[in-house]
C-alpha cells in the first residue's frame, strides 16, 4: 500500500488462484463510502516501456468488490525450475471526492511511490500533485477523470528536484496541467 498525503493506492499480487477471490473495501481497510479503480497492471502497461492504457478495469465500491478470477492455463509462466505458475498484479487506486483518480507512473510496479509523489490534493475540477526527482528527469504521470477518460502527461522535474503540477479538466480533450 502507498499512502501519499491522503491518497491511498493498494497493490495486490495473486499467485495460482484456483478459484475466484472477492476483495472488499473492508479487506482493504477502506471506509464504506470510498470508491476505487482497480486495473490489471500487466494488461495495462507493456513491459519494457511504452504508453500505458488501462485494461481489465474494475470500479470498486461498498457493494462491488474486486474480483480476482481463477488463473487460466494460458496465463501461466514457467519458473526457473520448470514449474508452471500463474499470477496477477492489480493496482487499486482511490477515487477522490471530485471524481479524479490519480494513477501515478503507470510503468512502475509501485506507481504512487512515496519516493516520487510527495503530496496530492483535490482542487476545484482536478488534482494538485507534488513530485520529486532528478533535475531534468521526465516523468510520465497518469490519472482517470470523473467521466472515466484515462489521461497522461509528461512532467519535467526542474533543477530544484521538486515540482507541483495542477491538472484541471472534465474530459480528455480539455485537461490542462501547469
Amino acid at each position: 500500500m502507498s499512502n501519499t498525503s491522503g491518497g491511498i493506492t493498494h497493490y495486490i499480487l495473486a499467485i495460482d488462484l484456483a478459484e475466484t477471490v472477492k476483495i472488499s473495501l473492508a479487506d482493504l481497510g477502506a471506509p464504506p463510502s470510498a470508491n476505487f479503480i482497480a486495473y490489471d497492471y500487466f494488461a495495462s502497461c507493456p513491459t519494457g516501456g511504452g504508453a500505458c492504457s488501462l485494461k481489465n478495469v474494475q470500479h470498486l465500491s461498498a457493494s462491488v468488490p474486486l474480483m480476482l478470477n481463477a488463473t487460466k492455463k494460458e496465463e501461466q509462466v514457467t519458473s526457473g525450475r520448470g514449474d508452471a505458475i500463474s499470477f496477477q498484479y492489480w493496482v487499486v487506486a482511490e477515487t477522490w471526492a471530485n471524481g479524479w483518480t490519480p494513477i501515478g507512473q503507470g510503468d512502475k510496479f509501485v506507481p504512487m511511490s512515496k519516493q516520487r509523489v510527495t503530496a496530492i490534493a483535490a482542487i476545484t475540477g482536478g488534482l494538485s500533485v507534488s513530485l520529486v526527482g532528478a533535475a531534468n528527469e521526465e516523468v510520465v504521470m497518469y490519472g482517470v477523470l470523473p467521466n472515466g477518460d484515462f489521461v497522461g502527461g509528461t512532467v519535467t522535474i526542474p533543477a530544484s528536484g521538486q515540482v507541483t503540477v495542477h491538472c484541471i479538466g472534465t474530459e480528455q480533450s480539455n485537461v490542462k496541467c501547469q
